[in-house]
């Protein structure tokens, strides 16, 4: 497979080089939606681990008829006996938390979740709250698979917090057992505590202690998290309720004219709303590419975009008067070259609805 950074993302759409035919390009689509099929089982994998663990009826074995040979091997080796255990036992025995190292896998979803964060064709809101939501959900089953786990394994079911409760529960259905450890899971985190359902045993005892410790850091981490979020959103409209109300008391100590007001407000709302992803509207409106540069240049206005030359170059800047100069003594030329600049069927409108540019057009009239 080669490696992602030999293969990164040509500029310009081009297309990834082509490798060998026994070489795993991982920005073909064909490796793509296999990294999401492998995501899937990494899902259901955190959530099938602890479930396996804390419940031996989840994790039951299918039957599976084979026929014996006629030799059998007799293991007396102490090693060999326990490696034996060690992979065939019980996996609700201690040995079997080691059933939850898949859990490392887990790795891939966060690198799916930072990958989609930077990817504009998503909603950065909305991926957020959806990994928020699937922590939130990750660690309310992975607490109940938890109680689970101490009550099947403690020797005296009385003493457990749903055997105080539920006098054989063992007999009970699996969904049962496990709907009342996700009650007691969840009233946990939300720190209700009803008082039903509560810890009998020292084991008990130390694993809520340390599960509420993880609960304030979770419940920090959430309502930061959200509270960026929100914060985000709605900077926008706190900075334009400033500058409308910046413009309305600067135009009122100016004692400046309405028409002059709303010109100000209308250039502030262009501003704001491009901002919010709305320019391409707005954009079209103003005129073809350039417009907006070309007719800075022409009314002396510095323009602070930066520029990129394939060729070489050379970049002038004049002013009105010395424009006017140069295209005075060619008339023919210098006609053509201001209907380039302001002849346009959208946009002469709103150069004759502001004075100011409607002055220069004229004045640039008389003199050619």
């Amino acid at each position: 497979m080669a490696a992602r950074s030999e293969l990164l993302r040509s500029a310009f759409g081009k297309a990834s080089p082509s490798l060998g035919w026994f070489i795993v390009n991982p920005h073909r689509y064909s490796y793509r939606w296999w990294h999401m099929f492998l995501i899937m089982l990494v899902l259901y994998s955190a959530w099938a681990s602890p479930f396996e663990l804390s419940m031996e009826k989840a994790a039951s074995i299918a039957l599976v008829v084979i026929r014996p040979s006629g030799r059998c091997l007799l293991r007396h080796r102490h090693c060999h006996i326990l490696l034996r255990h060690l992979v065939t036992g019980k996996r609700q025995g201690l040995w079997g938390l080691l059933n939850l190292l898949r859990l490392w896998r887990l790795r891939c979803a966060s690198k799916l979740f930072a990958r989609v964060e930077k990817d504009v064709r998503f909603s950065y809101l909305w991926t957020r709250l959806i990994k928020l939501l699937c922590v939130t959900l990750f660690a309310l089953h992975f607490a109940a698979c938890i109680y689970l786990w101490m009550v099947f394994n403690y020797k005296i079911k009385e003493l457990t917090w749903i055997g105080s409760q539920i006098h054989s529960f063992e007999d009970r259905s699996v969904w049962f057992c496990y709907t009342c450890a996700v009650y007691w899971s969840i009233t946990t985190l939300a720190t209700v505590g009803y008082g039903d359902l509560h810890a009998t045993n020292i084991g008990e005892m130390l694993f809520s202690i340390a599960f509420m410790l993880f609960n304030m850091g979770l419940t920090s981490y959430i309502i930061g998290n959200i509270t960026n979020l929100v914060v985000r959103e709605t900077s926008n409209t706190f900075k334009m309720r400033d500058m409308v109300q910046w413009v309305s008391e600067f135009g009122s100590m100016n004692r400046l004219p309405e028409v002059m007001r709303e010109q100000m407000l209308a250039n502030g709302q262009l501003r704001f709303r491009t901002k919010e992803q709305l320019q391409h509207e707005h954009v079209k409106r103003i005129g073809p590419r350039g417009m907006v540069g070309e007719i800075g240049v022409m009314f002396s206005i510095p323009q602070p975009f930066t520029i990129r030359s394939r060729r070489l170059t050379q970049v002038v800047r004049i002013s009105h008067i010395h424009l006017l100069q140069a295209v005075r003594p060619n008339t023919a030329d210098g006609c053509i070259v201001f209907s380039n600049f302001i002849l346009v069927s959208d946009f002469v409108e709103y150069l004759e609805s502001l004075k100011v540019q409607t002055k220069e057009v004229a004045f640039v009239s008389g003199h050619l």
